[in-house]
């Protein structure tokens, strides 16, 4: 699949995105902490329209929300915009990881079917997009399967589409940011907190026969007998 196609698919699933969660009301309040987000802050993501919400105004509310910020209703109304820009901006905070591992504390097992198809739907097409840079660098694609195994979802089709013959270099440079850690059944990203209950279907993916053998072949392609 070309990029053109790639991009036009994710704004498809970004715009099914915030129409899935188009009936979520705007709350008329969301419960501060002095320490992590000031009323003020909070009155400005109450008067800005959501899609308007720049990732300055959002950066607080995300890393805190359903800790010390806020509840599962304002979560709902935020999360659209809180993962449009996790996708669009990758060095922002909170981390892809946080974003998306705050779907299991706010309980989206219960929510709608239309809104969590929405959800795993734009993060799939976020993840096939960034798979041809994954080859160079995995470190985008290990934060949403991070995230995702954090939030108890299913991360199988997402494996499944690493292990695509076109996506091998990706699933070669995966398998390399997590080797350190592999042989004692824990993966590399820090977020994972010692979970090692989420770690482990993504543990056991890697070290499958069939994945070892992808990896031992481009291993010897680029490094001959080594």
């Amino acid at each position: 699949m070309d990029r053109a196609r790639r991009m036009s698919e994710l704004a498809a699933a970004i715009e099914r995105l915030y129409e899935a969660f188009a009936n979520e009301p705007k709350p008329r309040q969301v419960s501060t902490c002095p320490c992590c987000l000031s009323p003020e802050e909070a009155q400005v993501l109450l008067n800005t329209p959501l899609r308007e919400l720049s990732s300055d105004q959002l950066s607080s509310y995300g890393s805190s929300v359903l800790l010390t910020v806020g509840g599962v209703e304002d979560f709902r109304y935020f999360f659209p915009r809180l993962l449009d820009i996790s996708i669009h901006e990758s060095g922002w905070w909170p981390d892809r990881e946080i974003v998306v591992s705050k779907l299991r504390l706010g309980e989206w097992q219960t929510w709608e079917d239309g809104q969590r198809e929405a959800v795993i739907g734009v993060i799939r097409e976020a993840f096939r997009n960034e798979l041809p840079q994954a080859a160079a660098d995995a470190g985008n694609i290990d934060a949403w399967l991070c995230g995702l195994a954090l939030a108890d979802a299913d991360v199988t089709p997402f494996l499944a589409m690493l292990a695509e013959p076109e996506n091998e270099e990706a699933l070669f440079e995966y398998y390399l940011l997590n080797s350190a850690k592999i042989t004692k059944g824990k993966l590399q990203n820090a977020f994972w907190g010692g979970n090692r209950d989420a770690q482990r279907p993504i543990v056991a993916w890697l070290t499958s026969g069939p994945i070892q053998e992808i990896v031992e072949r481009i291993q010897r392609s680029k490094y001959g007998g080594r």
